[in-house]
């Protein structure tokens, strides 16, 4: 059985929570998937007694012994790290992670985190939203991709880009890449660390009520890119389900 744990960061909590669970039913391995929670940071758009009752607190991560983490994005691009509240405990996550588990997978906002802590690169934002389902390339032969996958298409919405020569000074393997998304998978060498600005957990819906959210807010948002069907403008063109489902297959099983 692989114990995974799920640092979850984002706002809508239960929603991401539940993206997770429909991955990890569907893959063809024994898999006990564990939630995790922070400590110095309430959450305003959860219950905070779902939170104690179904979530694990970071203090307690030593009492499990999980071989895999995830952590999430979060909506804090405009933030400096120092102004974040939980930056200090989720240092020490970054820390836990080093120490305790084989294989690491940050997501989109959690990137420029870590690459920040472990590396000092600072995050580069983007005044225009990249916002959409963008392609992008498999570059080398790798184990996290089926040998059949050559290009793949997944969401991403973020604000920031990152810089291929900083990735290399750093010492870590750029997988995957795209003309708009720039490096979209890339790795430690011994994949100890897995760092994606993308989203292979997003539900078809994800990006249209993210731009309606948006919209809602009074911001200036583009249409999510190459996302909606030519036919209604408004029916999600894609679906990367099969992908999702053999990345997160590959990340259990080879490593």
């Amino acid at each position: 059985m692989k114990r995974v744990a799920v640092l979850n960061l984002m706002p809508t909590k239960i929603k991401t929570e539940n993206q997770f669970k429909e991955i990890f039913a569907r893959i063809e391995r024994d898999v006990k998937l564990s939630f995790i929670r922070l400590e110095s940071y309430i959450s305003k758009n959860s219950s905070r007694s779902y939170l104690e009752n179904n979530y694990i607190a970071t203090s307690r991560l030593n009492d499990h012994n999980f071989d895999r983490l995830i952590i999430t994005g979060a909506p804090l691009e405009d933030k400096e790290f120092s102004e974040i509240k939980y930056w200090n405990e989720l240092q020490q996550v970054f820390d836990y992670a080093d120490k305790n588990i084989d294989s690491t997978l940050y997501i989109c906002w959690s990137v420029i985190a870590a690459l920040n802590y472990k590396y000092g690169i600072e995050k580069e934002l983007v005044p225009d939203k990249i916002f959409g389902l963008y392609g992008q390339e498999v570059l080398k032969e790798n184990r996290l991709f089926p040998d059949q996958i050559k290009e793949f298409k997944i969401p991403h919405s973020r604000y920031f880009k990152i810089g291929e020569n900083e990735l290399k000074v750093a010492g870590l393997e750029i997988l995957s890449a795209g003309e708009r998304v720039g490096p979209s998978v890339f790795t430690s060498k011994d994949l100890k660390d897995i760092y994606i600005t993308g989203h292979f957990e997003y539900d078809r819906d994800t990006l249209v009520k993210e731009y309606q959210r948006d919209l809602d807010k009074g911001l200036d948002i583009s249409r999510p890119a190459n996302y909606f069907h030519s036919r209604d403008g408004l029916t999600p063109a894609e679906n990367w389900d099969k992908i999702r489902k053999q990345f997160y297959q590959n990340w259990l099983s080879v490593i």
